[in-house]
């Protein structure tokens, strides 16, 4: 440095105390997110099922297929209408009425679930579960339960699945209740209606 008369040389300063320090050092990259994990194989071959479903139908597309509201819709507008001997979910659910068996409140289930076309069910004020499936054949009704029977075991569920032609009846109750008697009502209702 050099100072002259009148102080430091022109070309000369110094440095200030509160001079900028240099900038940090930009931070290590980030590393990039790992990728997703791959569908399982079950869940993309259902979807792909699916979209094939959809393709074939004129009234669902396949992004509705998608959805629990776009299955429904689906199953609903495919119900088996010629099965012989195969009654129609409305009408064991209109015989069980008769018995004096009403549901507190019905709603459409997904079917796909029990390998069946259309299911539709509730349970009655009193606690018992009822479940009325339509499959396209007695064949596919009868696998069906043996399905149900297999895959939903619950050992603290009273269930029995009656089939009559290609529509089954599947009744449960919480092992213990006061049920069996209901149950039975129910049963005969749908084998002689």
């Amino acid at each position: 440095m050099k100072i002259s008369q009148g102080g430091l040389a022109p070309s000369e300063s110094v440095p200030s105390p509160l001079a900028a320090a240099p900038p940090p050092p930009p931070p290590p990259p980030t590393p990039a997110p790992a990728p997703a994990p791959a569908a399982p194989t079950a869940h993309v071959s259902t979807m792909a099922r699916l979209d094939q479903l959809a393709v074939t139908s004129d009234r669902v597309s396949a992004e509705s297929m998608k959805t629990v509201a776009g299955r429904l819709q689906y199953e609903a507008a495919h119900r088996p209408t010629t099965v012989p001997g195969a009654p129609r979910a409305e009408d064991v659910l209109a015989s069980l009425a008769a018995a004096g068996i009403e549901l507190a409140e019905q709603k459409q289930y997904v079917a796909m679930t029990v390998k069946a076309a259309y299911c539709v069910g509730g349970q009655t004020a009193t606690g018992l579960s009822v479940a009325v499936c339509e499959y396209d054949s007695p064949a596919s009704a009868a696998a069906g339960r043996a399905f149900v029977e297999e895959r939903f075991r619950i050992p603290e569920l009273t269930r029995v699945i009656h089939v009559r032609g290609a529509t089954t009846l599947a009744l449960g109750h919480h092992a213990g209740s006061a049920l069996g008697d209901v149950a039975r009502r129910a049963e005969q209702a749908f084998r002689t209606m």
